[in-house]
């Protein structure tokens, strides 16, 4: 019956429903020092302004990564009829595959006990207009800041940053804007949705769905051409130009890890290993097409879980290699095998991470443990003690491969003694900071 914590139950619930989008800053919960309360978010590995000003020469295809990532965290909270209260770039991590973590979130009320209030002063860079004028905030007033953004991703600089802090909403409330550069390999139809965005008219601002369309086609166009009358058949536009087999020549992006390692190239050496394996392979009908892990793996980067897991599922078939098991193994942990929004099945996800594990695929050493010693997951094979003593073993072996997050999570068993472990804080600690230091040398890969 106390209002505060039915208040903080209800923020708690609330930073837990968004963590349902995996382009939103995944809550984990909170902890209490003391009399005060710690929210304890995942790990994010850059913030998106620093990492622009970083990395100037960004390829096009990251650029649209980004900002379709941020388009579906505001698409999802749109669709939900939630408001952010905050879109700006410093609310916005980056895991290690640069897909992008919206966090930050206000909630309409004076006095929260976890989150900031929405009515709050907000950096007034990114404020819309109507805002400054005290009108009522929208989801249009979430487009105006996106939108800005989105001209941050193309040009790296934070808009407004010759004007002085302080005249900043002058010139806003005078419909002035950032103004669009020349920029190579930018398409046109980006730069318009872009500039429609920051229309100082609310209602005449896009819907998050409108840009979402605009982003989504062109990361189609960009990435993949269709033949024929065949959904599940993509080439590379050089395979298709010459009806050769697919070649895809981009890097080969990782799967989805959570920042779980350092680089899932390093892990599945698709170009090299593939590329040898591929010539043995049955071709894939209807098409004279080598089943390919780089174009699943393209495929699955572009959200295109169904047609990926065709093809992982095949691959694995045809090969048995480590890193194929891997791949089916976290489809079915991740839900990914009906599509997006599939229900996971752990269950058999563990036979494939299993398999993986054994034969030394560190990505699957760590979701193995992961979900082994996840409580949440209620499975069977976790009530065998043995399991668990399996799991802390391809922790300790996906930790000396390099694998960051299961170096993390080992420093946290060892500090704290869990199971079955022995306490040592020394090497807990030493791992944990281990594992910090790897996350910064990422940033100068």
């Amino acid at each position: 019956n106390d209002p505060k914590l039915n208040e903080l139950q209800d923020e708690i619930n609330y930073l837990k429903r968004l963590s349902e989008c995996e382009n939103i800053l995944k809550f984990h919960g909170l902890v209490r020092r003391n009399t005060s309360l710690s929210v304890i978010m995942k790990w994010g590995e850059y913030k998106l302004q620093p990492y622009l000003e970083k990395y100037l020469n960004m390829e096009w295809t990251k650029k649209l990564l980004i900002a379709r990532g941020i388009a579906d965290a505001l698409n999802f909270i749109h669709t939900n009829n939630i408001l952010h209260y905050d879109i700006r770039s410093d609310n916005i991590y980056l895991d290690i595959l640069l897909q992008p973590k919206l966090c930050g979130f206000r909630i309409a009320k004076d006095s929260p006990i976890i989150m900031n209030s929405a009515n709050d002063k907000t950096n007034s860079r990114w404020t819309p207009p109507e805002k400054f004028r005290e009108e009522e905030y929208t989801k249009a007033s979430e487009i105006y800041s996106f939108s800005l953004i989105l001209w941050e991703i193309i040009n790296h600089k934070l808009p407004f940053h010759t004007v002085d802090p302080k005249d900043i909403k002058i010139k806003v409330l005078n419909g002035e804007h950032p103004q669009p550069e020349t920029i190579n390999n930018v398409p046109v139809e980006y730069q318009e949705i872009m500039k429609k965005g920051w229309d100082s008219n609310p209602s005449k601002r896009p819907t998050i769905q409108k840009v979402s369309n605009v982003l989504n086609k062109l990361d189609s166009e960009l990435h993949g051409v269709k033949i024929g009358g065949y959904d599940d058949n993509f080439l590379s536009p050089k395979a298709a130009a010459f009806k050769d087999d697919a070649s895809f020549e981009d890097d080969a992006s990782s799967i989805q890890s959570d920042n779980s390692c350092v680089s899932y190239n390093a892990d599945l050496n698709v170009t090299h290993h593939f590329a040898k394996k591929s010539k043995v392979l049955d071709k894939f009908n209807p098409f004279r097409k080598h089943l390919d892990i780089e174009e699943a793996i393209k495929l699955h980067n572009r959200r295109q879980y169904k047609k990926a897991w065709k093809l992982f599922k095949a691959i694995e078939v045809k090969t048995g290699s480590p890193e194929a098991k891997f791949c089916v193994g976290y489809y079915y942990l991740k839900g990914h095998h009906e599509g997006r929004g599939g229900k996971p099945d752990p269950d058999s996800s563990l036979k494939y991470l299993y398999q993986a594990a054994k034969e030394g695929q560190r990505n699957a050493q760590y979701w193995y443990a992961e979900v082994i010693l996840n409580s949440n997951y209620n499975l069977k094979a976790q009530k065998d003690d043995r399991n668990h003593q399996l799991a802390i073993q391809y922790l300790e072996k996906a930790s000396n491969q390099g694998c960051i997050s299961a170096m993390r999570d080992l420093g946290e068993i060892r500090k704290k003694g869990k199971y079955g472990c022995p306490p040592d804080k020394y090497v807990g600690k030493d791992l944990i900071n281990k594992a910090r230091t790897l996350s910064l040398l990422c940033t100068f890969d």
